[in-house]
């Protein structure tokens, strides 16, 4: 036990010795020259050998804990950018994405920054189909590599027949002109119009997605 409470106490005095003043270790050398520490230690059989290779190992935890108080997260590795993103994602996450995407395209689109609003208005149908794609997988099947590799696509026509709507949508299209019509906005949507600066309309995309037979809507009751 004195071996224990003694190694601890002196790396204790160690670290502070390396981290604040010289003052710390003139209070390890009074420790040790201290009558209590050479009276306990006389009294019992200590393994010398065992006690250094312990107290230098501390020391070593001790200088390499310090020097790591430099390291910056910049150093770190990182890993790819499609691992942290869509590999990821539940139809929980597409689901949410989808809503708040919508939301700040409209809030774009009142304040009259309509690319902006055009391109989350597209990129929010991306998402709600995304969503219903999830839907599909189940638990423990082991996933086709093709099928894999198709959804991670931005073409929202490609998405509407992974997500097996295309069919549904097409009979609808049909009944509700007010629903074509929106769709018309929406399938003219491309990844490609977030470099766009000018020429597109962020408020007939709002429309498109957002309003009662909008697109999204029409894919919330599918999702």
């Amino acid at each position: 036990m004195w071996i224990r409470s003694g190694i601890f106490r002196r790396t204790g005095f160690i670290s502070r010795f390396w981290r604040c003043s010289p003052a710390s270790n003139h209070r390890f050398q009074h420790y040790t020259r201290h009558p209590s520490y050479h009276a306990r230690a006389s009294g019992r059989q200590l393994n010398r050998p065992l006690l250094h290779r312990r107290l230098q190992f501390s020391v070593k935890r001790v200088l390499l804990r310090w020097k790591g108080r430099g390291t910056s997260s910049a150093d770190m590795p990182k890993a790819s950018g499609s691992a942290q993103t869509q590999a990821t994602k539940t139809r929980r996450d597409f689901q949410r994405l989808a809503d708040l995407r919508a939301g700040e395209s409209a809030a774009l689109a009142k304040a009259g920054k309509q690319q902006g609003a055009y391109y989350l208005g597209g990129f929010a149908i991306e998402c709600a189909l995304k969503a219903c794609v999830a839907k599909q997988t189940r638990r423990h099947d082991f996933p086709d590599k093709r099928h894999a590799n198709q959804v991670f696509t931005h073409d929202l026509e490609d998405l509407l027949k992974l997500a097996r709507l295309d069919s549904p949508l097409g009979k609808d299209l049909k009944a509700k002109p007010e629903l074509a019509k929106n769709w018309g906005v929406v399938r003219a949507w491309n990844v490609g119009s977030r470099y766009e600066t000018s020429g597109l309309k962020g408020k007939d995309m709002v429309v498109a997605v957002n309003s009662v037979d909008g697109i999204l809507e029409w894919i919330k009751l599918r999702w």
